[in-house]
């Protein structure tokens, strides 16, 4: 095993705020929205955002679905025999 360091560049490490024209270059070239959580609260933004609906329902409904077809499929073969 061999250790070693990179020493990053000191620019990028820099830390001073951005300006309000870079933020605006950077939502529109990354695609985001920036939250100002002093104006408003992080809550209805995340649900405003959030898409599609939660699948657990029609999931266990599948499960259930599948094995009483599996149990139907196990008793037609097994009657044969």
């Amino acid at each position: 095993m061999v250790h070693f360091v990179v020493q990053s560049p000191r620019g990028e490490s820099d830390l001073t705020p951005l300006s309000t024209e870079q933020w605006g270059k950077l939502e529109q070239n990354l695609g985001f929205k920036r939250v100002d959580m002093d104006r408003q609260n992080l809550g209805p933004v995340l649900v405003a955002e959030r898409r599609g609906r939660e699948l657990w329902l029609e999931l266990v409904v599948m499960a259930l679905v599948l094995g009483v077809a599996e149990m139907a499929l196990a008793r037609m073969w097994t009657k044969d025999a």
